[in-house]
């Protein structure tokens, strides 16, 4: 088991036993518990990262690193306790090249060092809305990368919010757009249908 609040190194190994291939040594921070007496966290936050123009997601996440790192990308995972992606990481869900050039990319310096923490957007339903009797096939491209959150959200509409706590900041991560497992890009009455859904259900559930 991992301990609290300490800093570890990993490698990721790819390819076969012939040919391997190692990437790293990268390395992360586990975050603390009350006993480790930490009082404060930075987090950073950057939404609507899907158009990829002019590298500004990268241009973004080179700041962090040269603001918040001192220049050094391994410090980041020390000097940031999260990224946090409120939706629209990428133009249509369903782009595998989207996926990379929107977000992966522009992303790499940072992820291998630093916890992700994502919320779907409506961009990650484009090319994969549900249709009634289908609802495995929604946004299933999204649920494929990210098929580690937490499962804490809501029996009655599973995976589309999740809470993790650090400390004592709960982080609330909501896909108001589908809270029916259906997605209706017409406009803001389907948005405010999912967020009085989301109210109802979660928050009175788990933040009452």
């Amino acid at each position: 088991l991992f301990r609290s609040n300490t800093l570890y190194e990993y490698a990721v190994v790819t390819g076969t036993s012939a040919t391997p291939k190692l990437a790293g040594p990268y390395r992360f921070k586990t975050w603390p518990r009350a006993s480790d007496k930490v009082t404060s966290a930075k987090f950073a936050t950057v939404s609507d990262t899907q158009d990829g123009l002019d590298n500004r997601f990268k241009n973004i996440v080179n700041g962090l690193i040269a603001n918040d790192c001192g220049g050094q990308p391994a410090q980041c995972a020390e000097a940031l306790a999260g990224f946090v992606v409120p939706g629209d990481l990428v133009a249509s869900g369903n782009s595998r090249s989207n996926w990379a050039a929107h977000f992966f990319t522009p992303l790499s310096a940072l992820s291998a060092y630093v916890p992700l923490l994502p919320a779907a957007g409506n961009h990650e339903y484009f090319g994969e809305q549900a249709s009634a009797g289908a609802e495995k096939s929604w946004m299933k491209t999204y649920r494929k990368y990210f098929n580690r959150l937490p499962s804490n959200g809501s029996e009655q509409y599973p995976l589309h919010w999740y809470s993790i706590d650090y400390l004592g900041l709960r982080i609330v991560a909501s896909d108001f757009n589908p809270a029916s497992a259906m997605h209706n890009t017409g406009g803001w009455t389907s948005y405010d249908n999912g967020r009085g859904l989301f109210r109802a259900d979660y928050m009175k559930a788990h933040l009452d």
